[in-house]
């Protein structure tokens, strides 16, 4: 959750990583408000730029959820919700932003059941499509 992340930053950042890919947010919708969540990614971003200038951040959106095959606590409509402002802070702070969301959607709008067994995270063939997604990023 992000704020987990924030406890954890420090000595990520004293290690001035050559790169961070971040992606997080999902579980915190079961107890935290869209507001609340990019409130944290916005500290986090900072955080970075600040501390660690010479990193190079990508920020990730967030996946989306298929209740179809199993009901969860999370809705695609607060993650489309949750990732607008995560592109938000991402531009704001000058990192990239990566749109994963779009790659693992069915026609219906939700995450495409071949790609999960729970509905929320993802199997083998996810993490293929996600690998491809970023591959041009990692040296």
């Amino acid at each position: 959750m992000t704020d987990g992340v924030l406890r954890r930053l420090d000595p990520i950042l004293e290690a001035e990583p050559r790169k961070i890919f971040l992606m997080i947010g999902v579980n915190d919708l079961i107890r935290h408000s869209v507001e609340d969540i990019t409130d944290n990614y916005g500290l986090i971003l900072k955080r970075i730029k600040k501390e660690s200038p010479s990193t190079k951040v990508y920020v990730q959106s967030v996946l989306p959820v298929n209740n179809q095959v199993r009901q969860t606590s999370v809705f695609n409509k607060d993650i489309i919700q949750l990732n607008d402002g995560i592109e938000e802070w991402a531009h704001q702070i000058d990192f990239p932003y990566l749109n994963l969301y779009d790659l693992f959607l069915d026609e219906n709008g939700n995450l495409d059941a071949k790609y999960t067994q729970d509905g929320i995270h993802l199997n083998g063939k996810a993490y293929l499509v996600w690998k491809n997604a970023i591959a041009e990023y990692i040296d």
